[in-house]
């Protein structure tokens, strides 16, 4: 069993050599994190505000900035970067889905 929630952020970045996206742009992102839990009758696995809160220092850290100032240039790189500091905070792996637009996203689990 998974639990999961959406968050979102907006952030401008580039891809150094790509013939459209090699101008700085931006996106608004949409954040779908998941984590695996042992289900228990009646009990809470994980509290949903402690997941929120995670993912939204995490997302603080992206949000309106320049991110290819912090080595992340593609989805794929902010999934990973959001698996792992999510993975740290939470001290357990981590699904990420990061959608660049409403029809292209990266999962990374």
């Amino acid at each position: 069993m998974k639990i999961g929630i959406i968050d979102s952020f907006s952030a401008a970045h580039y891809i150094p050599g790509h013939r459209k996206c090699g101008r700085l742009h931006g996106h608004n992102y949409k954040v779908i994190v998941k984590i695996p839990v042992k289900y228990h009758a009646n009990k809470i696995t994980v509290d949903f505000h402690t997941l929120k809160r995670h993912l939204h220092n995490v997302l603080e850290t992206l949000d309106h900035r320049d991110i290819t100032k912090l080595g992340l240039y593609t989805a794929e790189d902010i999934a990973l970067y959001i698996k792992h500091e999510m993975g740290k905070r939470m001290n357990t792996d981590v699904d990420v889905i990061v959608f660049e637009t409403d029809s292209n996203f990266v999962e990374v689990d």
